[in-house]
């Protein structure tokens, strides 16, 4: 008897945990179970005016990760594999080779390390410590230019 007055009174505790909104962090690259649709969301804005991330490394680098997460789970999610179009996975590969030769990105390095990478130094970069990106991108050996001149390109992001 004690023990189901006990569960009873946690009742109203756990419908107001219940009705909790539950958020992903803002800097999540992926949208709540599901890897591609916020990346695919957010790429036209991202990159239809490259010129919004003058001067902000860190989210120049955020979305070189997202379209590089795109361009590499799209066509191998389950659940998109047979319904996107084989042309947008052409057009997808192509942006991410003409980011790659931008920032001079080595075109056979693995899509993981890349987002690790950028991830990290966007990590870096948020918290105030360009030091610390600096250190993350000049341990990439995929980055042909270093990790200097790799931040200098993601502050100023040539014509694309």
């Amino acid at each position: 008897m004690h023990r189901r007055r006990t569960l009873l009174s946690l009742l109203p505790a756990l419908a107001l945990i219940a009705c909790e909104e539950l958020r992903l962090p803002a800097d999540s690259p992926v949208g709540f179970g599901d890897s591609v649709r916020r990346p695919a969301l957010e790429a036209p804005w991202a990159f239809g005016d490259l010129s919004r991330w003058n001067g902000q490394p860190g989210a120049a680098a955020r979305a070189v990760a997202a379209l590089e997460h795109l361009a590499d789970a799209l066509p191998n999610d389950p659940f998109y594999t047979p319904e996107f179009s084989v042309t947008v996975l052409l057009q997808l590969q192509a942006a991410r080779a003409e980011v790659r030769q931008a920032l001079g990105i080595d075109a056979d390095a693995t899509p993981r390390d890349v987002i690790a990478t950028l991830d990290g130094a966007a990590w870096a970069l948020e918290a105030g410590d360009r030091a610390a990106a600096l250190a993350t991108l000049d341990r990439a050996p995929f980055l042909t230019l270093g990790g200097a001149a790799t931040l200098d390109r993601l502050a100023s992001l040539p014509a694309l």
